[in-house]
């Protein structure tokens, strides 16, 4: 079984952390920890500072991910880590298309608590055209 995680650092992608290693130590499957970072830049900076700020932010979700793996090196599964930049439900609908995954496990609501009525969007936009199961984790 493989497994996606979409993590974002946030409580609910800590709990669904958990429950992805659950499911994915029952099937001795493989886990697929997906971040995605979107560019933080403000209006006010240079294409230049914008780049090195968006380059700062990537290297520190990558370090986060390879902290997680290291963390989960004792359990029995395959665990590999990626970063993509853009919009977070986007890239994970568009990682999913391209890998072939059983199920995408991703926390109800991320780190902004943007919320659309009882999920967050992109929550709701995956479990709206995941071509795999979904689960969400409040």
């Amino acid at each position: 079984m493989k497994v996606l995680l979409a993590y974002d650092g946030s409580e609910p992608s800590r709990k669904a952390l958990k429950k992805a290693l659950e499911l994915t130590s029952q099937e001795k499957g493989e886990l697929v920890i997906l971040s995605v970072t979107e560019s933080v830049c403000p209006v006010s900076i240079t294409e230049k500072e914008c780049s090195l700020l968006d380059n700062a932010l990537r290297k520190e979700t990558q370090n986060l991910l390879e902290k997680l793996k290291t963390e989960m090196s004792s359990a029995s599964i395959k665990v590999k880590t990626v970063v993509k930049e853009g919009q977070p439900a986007a890239e994970i609908l568009k990682y999913l298309k391209e890998n072939k995954c059983d199920l995408v496990v991703l926390g109800s609501h991320g780190r902004h608590g943007a919320k659309k009525f009882f999920l967050g969007s992109v929550s709701l936009r995956v479990a709206e055209r995941s071509p795999c199961s979904v689960w969400i984790v409040k």
